[in-house]
């Protein structure tokens, strides 16, 4: 029984498609993990850290007894 054309075209597409999602998966991966990063250094950069507030406000303290 012969192939039908619309049958061969219908497979290389899907191979087709297949190598694209194989090579776009690991940017999808690098670019996730990069994003994970900047949030994490961003929220390593905004949270407070009481030691440091705690140097600030006894700084001001001695700036305010002058």
């Amino acid at each position: 029984m012969p192939e039908r054309q619309g049958d061969r075209s219908m497979e290389s597409q899907t191979m087709e498609t297949g190598s694209v999602a194989s090579r776009l998966r690991g940017v999808v991966y690098t670019y996730f993990a990069a994003n994970i990063a900047v949030a994490a250094l961003l929220l390593t950069t905004v949270t407070s850290d009481p030691a440091a507030q705690a140097g600030h406000l006894h700084s001001q303290e001695i700036a305010n007894a002058r």
